[in-house]
């Protein structure tokens, strides 16, 4: 799955330019639910579906693979009486899933992805959306948050997650942001990350409709601010001025590097091919599907990589994909137990992966 965002409108090429046929679910991120006062509600974002884009996004390819279009709803401006109404009023429940699933049918989408606030507490409304969707044909994936250490109360438990795994298509788990200002680090530590599927699914069964999120921006911490997010062009405009030195995290699983400014010490934490690779495998092993935050963020050459060959999914259930497949780029590895060793890398068709230096352009 791979998610498209307005103000990082690369991503739309991505999808049907650069990565047609990779991705099996695109979901762009166009609307809002908000209430309208006492038991109703309304959409905003209508204005952003552009039928010509989707038309070439579901176009399929040569070998015959297809998109599905399912755009994120996100719930906004809600109060803690609004949701307190689509747990409890069974007829303000209708109301909405009414409303989300007409405008699916009207724009010709093929599901959808839900952003709600304490999603596992709303299962019955959910249960309700998703009936309604399959008796369309339509599927449901929901966003869930992670678990971050040290927090009171988990956002959303595996016990919220069993009442729902027969009921949603696909969980997109936001397996990122680990990291704040206020705590400045990595964005993704890989181990956090496994610990948040075996959290929820603790055996193989479900693993199979979590899609384990990646983020392709990275953050530069430092200076006045505390730090901010980066994305793609911003990280190339840095290394462009500082020429930095990375640092390859063995425990975190990322690349890390720092540089001067005239307000401090920077530092930036930013994906990598190698990087990339390691939750690609993390997601091969666990048996769980990968959702993309989000493609217009990241380098180009991500989606030259071909990195989501990793994987096939049907309708939120992920295969992993075999390597001797003739459609794949030949791969070949090596690894070493110092995290500073400049042998240890891992080929991707066109490019190396170092351990040691950023990934640079490698012929085949």
């Amino acid at each position: 799955l791979g998610y498209v965002t307005p103000w990082n409108n690369h991503g739309y090429d991505v999808a049907k330019v650069l990565f047609r046929g990779k991705f099996t679910h695109i979901s762009p991120v166009w609307y809002s639910v908000k209430p309208a006062g006492p038991k109703k509600h309304r959409l905003e974002g209508g204005h952003d579906v552009d039928a010509g884009w989707m038309e070439e996004v579901r176009a399929p390819t040569a070998l015959g693979q297809r998109a599905k279009v399912i755009p994120r709803f996100q719930f906004a401006g809600w109060q803690r009486e609004n949701l307190l109404e689509i747990i409890e009023d069974r007829e303000v429940m209708k109301e909405l899933a009414d409303l989300i699933v007409q405008e699916c049918l009207t724009q010709n989408f093929d599901g959808l992805v839900l952003e709600s606030p304490a999603p596992g507490y709303t299962t019955d409304f959910l249960s309700l959306l998703a009936s309604t969707l399959h008796s369309h044909s339509k599927t449901l994936t929901l966003v869930i948050p992670p678990s971050k250490p040290g927090a009171q109360q988990e956002a959303f438990s595996r016990a919220q997650f069993d009442a729902l795994v027969k009921v949603v298509d696909a969980f997109s788990l936001m397996t990122y942001d680990y990291s704040h200002p206020g705590k400045p680090g990595p964005n993704s530590p890989i181990s956090w990350v496994e610990e948040n599927v075996y959290r929820l699914a603790p055996g193989k069964e479900g693993r199979a409709k979590i899609l384990l999120g990646i983020n392709l921006y990275g953050f530069d911490y430092g200076g006045s601010g505390g730090g901010s997010p980066i994305v793609g062009n911003q990280y190339l405009e840095l290394l462009k001025k500082h020429s930095p030195k990375f640092t390859w995290e063995d425990d975190e699983a990322e690349h890390v590097f720092s540089y001067s400014h005239s307000d401090g010490e920077h530092t930036v934490w930013y994906p990598s091919l190698k990087s990339l690779e390691e939750r690609l495998a993390l997601g091969e092993e666990l048996g769980t599907g990968i959702s993309l935050w989000e493609i217009g963020q990241g380098l180009d050459y991500f989606v030259s990589s071909r990195i989501a060959d990793y994987f096939i999914f049907s309708h939120g259930m992920p295969f992993p994909v075999s390597f001797d497949s003739p459609f794949l780029p030949s791969t070949t590895s090596s690894s070493s137990s110092s995290p500073t060793s400049s042998t240890s890398s891992t080929i991707f068709c066109n490019y190396r992966v170092s351990s040691t230096s950023i990934p640079v352009y490698n012929p085949c």
